[in-house]
């Protein structure tokens, strides 16, 4: 498994235990579990454990393009870029009241970091996924 890979997902692990941390304190004392931390709980749950997971198990299993080096600063860029948005998110979230209350440059960088996170990623999977450009190759494939 690629280093960029395995950093997806060792990182969506600790958000698993992150995100079932806050549930399971939100179950046994439920007036803890404000609207914010109940969006904070899901938000880690899908973005932080799942979305963190596909990209990792995509990065490793999709192929890589034949002549290309191995590369890890676009992805590991991705992988900064989507989980620190992640975290201002869930500690303004947890600590500060919630987004709607937190200051805009806050709300702003928190959600362009995860969609640039996400854009670097679907970008790198998606020229992959795509396989060959040359049209002699895909001319024979057809």
């Amino acid at each position: 498994m690629p280093p960029v890979a395995r950093l997806f997902v060792r990182t969506s692990l600790l958000m698993l235990v992150a995100g079932i941390g806050i549930g399971a304190i939100g179950l046994a004392e439920p007036s803890w579990l404000t609207h914010e931390r109940s969006i904070t709980h899901a938000h880690l749950l899908l973005v932080g454990w799942l979305l963190n997971f596909v990209l990792g198990v995509a990065w490793w299993m999709f192929p890589r393009i034949a002549g290309t080096v191995a590369y890890w600063a676009w992805p590991t860029a991705g992988w900064a870029m989507l989980n620190a948005g992640l975290v201002l998110r869930s500690a303004v979230d947890l600590f500060a009241g919630g987004m709607i209350g937190a200051p805009a440059p806050v709300r702003w960088a928190s959600a362009l970091l995860q969609v640039a996170g996400i854009a670097v990623m679907a970008a790198l999977l998606w020229r992959r996924a795509r396989g060959p450009s040359n049209r002699s190759t895909r001319a024979a494939a057809s």
